[in-house]
């Protein structure tokens, strides 16, 4: 580990400690997982809207990170901020010193967690299935009795090797976009039927301005492994659909590719 970066993880645990004994002294009893994006206004993913409550000072933001100008930006701009990304970083440092193994080290780390949650009486952790870190706050929220609610946030296939975080997570509710994505995630875990899987409406906006629109509606949804040949490609296809009507949605957080925002232009495809 970089020096620079040992520096930065000691300042962003100083801080979170401070954060941490606030907190216990000034209840909070919910808490929520914040990606840090120096890009967006607030400096947060706006993918976590779809959880977040206007005031989101009644809530313990565990805030994941690495720039250190924007997370010291955040941690002034946002109540009761943990950077729990930094307190890892320490914290597999300091067991490395004493040749502890990376498994023991990570099983370490999720009971750290879960004390955190406990000693601060967190009682619902709300969060995006986020495939880098939902198993680890799975974990800590069972170890500390928090109820975990989990929000969709992109495509869920059981044949994306990345997403396999998903198979084995202990949560109290889950909110999917739809049927389809609710068998997509019970594909990944049968016994997921006996928990609670919550359709939410994810894309009401675009709903409400085609639902009178007798023509069969359909959306392309972006993604980063489809390239924007392949996307015209397949708009010419689609077009031939007799009384269809195609939107696209670009994906978030990403630049929108001025060709192909020209393309759609051109083609009268409404896009959001």
């Amino acid at each position: 580990m970089k020096i620079f970066q040992i520096f930065k993880s000691f300042i962003f645990l100083a801080l979170s400690l401070i954060i941490i004994l606030k907190c216990f002294f000034v209840s909070k009893k919910k808490a929520q997982l914040l990606i840090l994006k120096p890009n967006s206004p607030n400096l947060i993913d706006s993918r976590l809207k779809i959880y977040q409550k206007d005031d989101i000072s009644n809530y313990v933001n565990f805030v994941r990170g690495q720039n250190f100008k924007e997370g010291i930006k955040i941690f002034f701009r946002l109540q009761n901020t943990i950077f729990f990304n930094h307190i890892f970083n320490i914290f597999e440092f300091s067991q490395s010193i004493f040749g502890i193994k990376v498994n023991k080290t990570r099983k370490n780390y999720i009971l750290l967690l879960s004390k955190i949650l406990k000693f601060l009486k967190i009682k619902e952790f709300y969060s995006i299935d986020d495939y880098r870190n939902i198993h680890i706050f799975s974990k800590v929220c069972y170890l500390s009795n928090s109820n975990l609610i989990i929000f969709q946030h992109g495509r869920i296939s059981p044949n994306l090797m990345y997403q396999k975080t998903l198979k084995n997570l202990k949560f109290e509710e889950y909110f999917v976009w739809n049927n389809y994505f609710k068998n997509k995630l019970l594909l990944f875990n049968k016994n997921y039927v006996n928990k609670k899987i919550t359709i939410f409406n994810k894309f009401s906006k675009i709903q409400k301005n085609i639902k009178n629109n007798k023509k069969f509606n359909l959306l392309i949804i972006q993604e980063d492994v489809i390239s924007n040949e392949i996307i015209i490609e397949l708009i010419h296809k689609l077009k031939k659909v007799k009384n269809s009507k195609i939107y696209f949605k670009f994906r978030p957080n990403d630049l929108i590719d001025k060709n192909l925002k020209s393309f759609l232009i051109n083609n009268k495809i409404k896009f959001f």
